[in-house]
């Protein structure tokens, strides 16, 4: 008990002393829990000896003793449940599955001594297993006050009960199981509440009784479940919550509050299911009906900005193009509405506005839906209702910071949330409000010293995207020129700069003056990024420069430039579809040469797949996702 109770849980190790936190040995951030479970070997040695030596029927010592064991269980049980490191489920429940076997052996024994009749030899001084007609007298003398085993300290064990594992050890294990990852771990956590009402139904579980906080943990672990019908199971279980409470007296105790029915909007938020944002929307709809009842329906489960915040969330996930975008700002929205008129604990976050514009940038409208004469500043630059609405919610945050929200003050993620949604847009114009949303961060940055208003590495990458379907002439000289910036501000490209730049380059149009310019800056930075002890190149690197090969005149140089780029993607496992499809472009008028290249023997290599050439050739390439399976306990 003592080495248990000075397990430090997640909270304690987070402020624990950096020897602790960033030790290697794993074990001493749970060496408490471990010395306590050391004992338990010991403990159940001498239990196995009481049993042998014990053969009575009322069996007072191997009881006592059993009880002694199933204490023990507990404490190391609560032991664990409080470390939370990946073993912790795992060694939580071996320890519930020995309370339960203890408590099995107990019901045996009750039900043995409370059928068993026998009587009393005064003159051998024992107990005889002949029934006689003082069993009835026995029963009431003897056995009734031999079950009285247990003192007033053990609060939770009624002392003419069989020992029953208690709620606090079920609901414990129960709320390590919802931390887990294990993929059966939301089915055992539920069956283990099932054990509860189970057991509290009987009316033999003394004070014990299932709580709250252990539905809710069932309903989280079902909701973190990367099972289909995780979310649907949820529901299920805050469905039967509801259930015992409006209809069972024995349990209105148990009153679901707003916990219980965030859990379930969040398993919903989730969920992979096509209608989950529906249902999502279905309980919070329950929740503000229950708010606004009267009488035996009235729950206090308002509904508040983690309800509010999930269902965003669930429409971020439901992939429904503009509809997504257009719900999830309308309940942002709704949190300012509710916010000006005083209910302040509505105040959105700054997450949220850019999870909102994030939701806009990868929904887009075609630009004829666009009304092109009004846009910020009158200026007619819109070609994308999405960074219409982008830019809208930049206002918006930039009009409440000025009225004193400091929360909501823009910062670099926001700016570059929203450049990231011009870029994605393809707008031709888009580079010109990029570069003014990157110029105004870095006056901001360079007049205030305010770091977080200066441009990242993401930032400056966002632009050069946006600079690939612009028109200029001179675009790659002003992708090599945000390169040459980059460094003025001590910001470091990565490997997705330098694939922009090359990407960038390998789109300009114009004479063949132009296009060798263009060349020499996408070799240059390709170049880089191969000599950088950094960043590494990618598949979308080969495709990109071998895009550019093709700004080159047809001959002989262009040819081995190409042949050596594609055999050094074969070598680093890199090759895909689109680096071959980038390769054949470059080979189109010599399809004899691009077959000897891909040493294919497709009569049209055109048509080649990365799973038609050697697989040692795209084994590291991109889009190739490793699947990562959850294991049982």
């Amino acid at each position: 008990e003592a080495w248990s109770c000075q397990q430090p849980n997640l909270k304690m190790l987070a402020h624990a002393d950096w020897e602790i936190k960033n030790h290697r040995n794993e074990n001493i951030k749970y060496s408490c829990v471990t010395n306590a479970s050391r004992w338990l070997p010991k403990l159940e040695s001498l239990y196995e000896v009481e049993v042998e030596r014990d053969e009575s029927i009322e069996g007072k010592d191997r009881r006592n003793m059993r009880r002694l064991l199933l204490w023990a269980y507990s404490d190391t049980l609560e032991g664990w449940a409080r470390c939370g490191m990946d073993k912790s489920a795992r060694k939580a429940y071996d320890c519930m599955v020995k309370i339960e076997e203890l408590s099995d052996e107990d019901v045996a024994d009750v039900e043995r001594i409370q059928t068993t009749p026998l009587d009393f030899d005064e003159e051998r001084n024992e107990f005889s297993s002949e029934p006689s007609e003082s069993a009835s007298r026995y029963q009431d003398w003897i056995v009734q006050p031999n079950l009285k085993l247990f003192d007033e300290m053990d609060e939770f064990l009624h002392p003419e009960y069989p020992i029953y594992p208690n709620s606090q050890s079920y609901t414990s294990t129960i709320m390590v199981l919802s931390r887990s990852r294990a993929a059966n771990a939301p089915e055992t956590a539920h069956n283990l509440l099932n054990k509860m009402l189970k057991l509290y139904d009987s009316g033999n579980w003394f004070k014990n009784r299932p709580n709250l906080v252990a539905f809710n943990s069932v309903i989280s672990a079902y909701g973190k479940s990367p099972k289909f019908n995780g979310a649907e199971m949820a529901e299920k279980v805050l469905n039967l919550v509801e259930e015992l409470y409006f209809s069972s007296p024995q349990y209105k105790y148990l009153k679901p509050d707003v916990v219980t029915f965030n859990a379930a909007v969040t398993a919903w938020s989730k969920s992979k299911e096509e209608a989950a944002v529906y249902r999502a929307e279905e309980i919070v709809e329950r929740m503000e009906e229950h708010y606004n009842s009267y009488g035996s329906n009235f729950l206090d489960v308002k509904p508040d900005m983690y309800t509010y915040n999930s269902l965003i969330f669930a429409w971020l996930r439901s992939d429904l193009g503009k509809t997504s975008a257009e719900n999830a700002e309308s309940i942002l929205r709704l949190l300012i509405e509710k916010y000006d008129n005083g209910e302040k604990e509505y105040l959105p976050s700054q997450k949220a506005f850019c999870s909102v514009v994030n939701a806009w940038s990868k929904s887009f409208v075609p630009s004829d839906t666009v009304d092109h004469n009004s846009w910020i500043n009158n200026k007619s630059l819109s070609e994308a209702y999405s960074v219409k609405r982008a830019m809208g919610l930049l206002e918006l945050m930039e009009r409440m910071y000025s009225e004193g929200i400091n929360s909501l003050k823009p910062d670099v993620i926001t700016y570059t949330s929203v450049i990231d949604s011009i870029a994605r847009s393809r707008m031709t114009e888009g580079s010109e409000m990029a570069f003014e949303l990157l110029h105004k961060m870095e006056r901001r940055f360079k007049k205030s010293g305010d770091k977080s208003m200066k441009p990242n590495v993401k930032s400056y990458s966002c632009v050069l995207q946006s600079l690939i379907h612009s028109q200029r002439a001179d675009k790659h000289n002003r992708a090599n020129g945000v390169l040459e910036h980059m460094k003025q501000m001590d910001v470091e490209p990565n490997s997705f700069t330098y694939n922009y730049v090359i990407n960038c380059a390998a789109t300009v149009q114009g004479d063949e003056a132009v296009k060798m310019d263009a060349f020499k800056i996408a070799l240059n930075a390709f170049t880089n990024l191969r000599s950088s002890p950094d960043h590494q190149t990618d598949s979308f690197t080969f495709a990109f420069f071998l895009k550019a090969c093709c700004l080159m005149p047809m001959t002989k140089l262009r040819s081995e430039i190409a042949t050596k780029t594609f055999q050094e993607c074969c070598s680093y496992g890199k090759v895909n579809d689109e680096v071959i499809k980038r390769l054949s472009r470059v080979f189109m008028d010599e399809p004899e040469e691009l077959r000897a290249i891909l040493k294919c023997n497709k009569a049209n290599a055109k048509f080649v797949t990365a799973y038609d050439l050697p697989k040692s050739w795209s084994q590291h390439a991109a889009g190739k996702k490793k699947s990562r399976g959850r294991k049982n306990l």
